[in-house]
């Protein structure tokens, strides 16, 4: 530790600990969002192979129109959730 410090010392440089409570927590959050977004496409993508290949059934064209609007839905639900608890994460942090 002592040659890092005597470097730092002649370069004028200085160590800082970025510290925040919520660091853990906020990983989690960007975790789950994205898996959370990702299964969200996907799902979108399911939806519109059901609809396209439907070839006439309009059981299984209305599932997969039904599958891609509870896929938008939900991708609705996860971003607003991801933004609101990203800013109330950076609010406690200040």
């Amino acid at each position: 530790m002592n040659i890092i410090t005597h470097i730092l010392a002649n370069a004028n440089l200085e160590i800082t600990a970025n510290k925040h409570e919520l660091d853990i927590p906020a990983t989690l959050i960007n975790w789950v969002g994205g898996i959370a977004g990702a299964l969200a496409v996907i799902y979108i993508m399911v939806g519109g192979i059901l609809y396209l290949t439907a070839g006439g059934n309009g059981d299984q064209a209305k599932k997969g129109g039904q599958t891609v609007v509870n896929a938008f839905l939900g991708l609705i639900v996860i971003a607003i959730s991801y933004g609101l608890t990203t800013w109330i994460i950076d609010i406690i942090n200040k």
